[in-house]
């Protein structure tokens, strides 16, 4: 009997660390509520990546990026994101955010971590479309690898982007 009220206890003391069972919210709106509520829309490429140490669960990083575009609002030539590592699937596009399963509400390149946070992973050389206002959104740090092209071979997300930014001028 002890050693079932100890394994409850562990347990739920376990469960409560676990206090994110689903994605907040703000993390899951539409597309046009996530670029109505960004003040800040920006194109930039990651230039530097430093370990800061190790925070829970991931490692901690701070990305330096320089802007390629502003799209929206206002950003610095360059500017740093707080955020984890890299993890598997962080370098998915979407094949250029034409996949379907991108549209989805759900959808984005980055998750939830358990603490209810999203933390960016990015590869140092790509360059990414990102929504620098919290809360943040799985689409705010999406990989755009195709973008100073012709319209028709530009990224879907990036062009839905810069078509409602430009129509709510």
């Amino acid at each position: 009997m002890k050693r079932f009220i100890i394994f409850c206890l562990t347990y739920l003391i376990s469960n409560n660390s676990f206090a994110c069972s689903s994605a907040p919210e703000e993390h899951l709106v539409p597309e046009l509520e996530l670029i109505n509520r960004t003040n800040n829309i920006v194109l930039a490429v990651v230039s530097r990546a430093e370990l800061q140490g190790f925070g829970g669960w991931t490692k901690n990083v701070k990305y330096t990026f320089k802007t390629v575009k502003v799209i929206k609002g206002h950003a610095d030539a360059e500017f740093n994101i707080f955020g984890g590592e890299l993890s598997e699937g962080s370098m998915n596009g979407f094949n250029d955010h034409k996949k379907e399963s991108f549209w989805n509400d759900w959808a984005g390149r980055e998750y939830s971590y358990p603490d209810c946070k999203i933390k960016p992973g990015f590869a140092v050389g790509a360059t990414y479309l990102i929504f620098l206002d919290p809360p943040f959104h799985r689409k705010s740090f999406e990989l755009i690898w195709k973008y100073d092209v012709p319209k028709e071979n530009k990224d879907k997300w990036l062009q839905y982007v810069e078509q409602n930014v430009a129509s709510n001028r």
